[in-house]
């Protein structure tokens, strides 16, 4: 999958499981968002697209995804698989009451050069996210908050595993993985969190501490 420019740049995933094995994931652009090549999330619908749900099938979106499919997880495994120069940038305009912004008011926006996941606290469903024997190479993460400056940002109570990725990491990024919020870790005695330890290429917060700012 090359070339391509739309949040997530390749694949975007929501409350689903996808399993990619023996891919290629190259030049994949992100203008002001997340995942560079893959943006997965897990998140509940927003109160309109709730409303819609009832008045058509007497149900919201969340009720149908919990109680008519017995759906209560969601699984992201990605194996064998390539990500060489995937990019996240771009710029956003904080105004309180708009307005035009100045040169020194953008701020860059675009977390995980290869890959961002992140699960939701609201809507309270497991995620397995498995990494394995896959190479990332020069993934930008072009981010105003320096955690965010990594190839892979991992964000909440997620089942991880990490097992012989090959990681180079593009000039600009601070960090191979970001992982915030994972309680119980599920991934630090792989050799990939060791050595990205050692190395000081590990941006990591424990759920205990204030939640780093690790939004698109």
């Amino acid at each position: 999958m090359t070339d391509n420019r739309s949040g997530g740049g390749a694949i975007a995933g929501r409350n689903c499981t996808i399993k990619i094995n023996k891919s290629t994931f190259t030049h994949n652009r992100v203008h002001g968002f997340a995942g560079g090549a893959i943006y997965f999330i897990t998140a509940d619908w927003d109160p309109i697209t709730e409303a819609v749900g009832e008045v058509r099938f007497t149900m919201g979106f969340n009720k149908i995804f919990k109680n008519i499919y017995k759906k209560d997880d969601a699984v992201l495994t990605v194996i064998r698989s390539t990500f060489e120069n995937n990019d996240t940038r771009g710029v956003t305009c904080f105004k309180k009451y708009g307005g035009t912004c100045r040169k020194s008011e953008l701020q860059s926006r675009g977390a995980g050069g290869a890959l961002y996941v992140l699960k939701s606290k609201k809507f309270n469903i497991k995620l397995d996210v498995t990494l394995n024997n896959n190479s990332f190479r020069h993934n930008r993460g072009a981010h105003i908050t320096k955690s965010n400056k990594s190839e892979i940002v991992i964000v909440g109570n997620i089942i991880l595993k990490l097992i012989d990725n090959s990681i180079t990491k593009h000039p600009d990024n601070l960090y191979h993985y970001s992982l915030t919020g994972i309680n119980p870790p599920t991934y630090n005695k792989s050799n990939d969190y060791l050595n990205t330890k050692k190395s000081g290429l590990l941006f990591e917060q424990s759920p205990n501490r204030s939640p780093a700012k690790a939004t698109p």
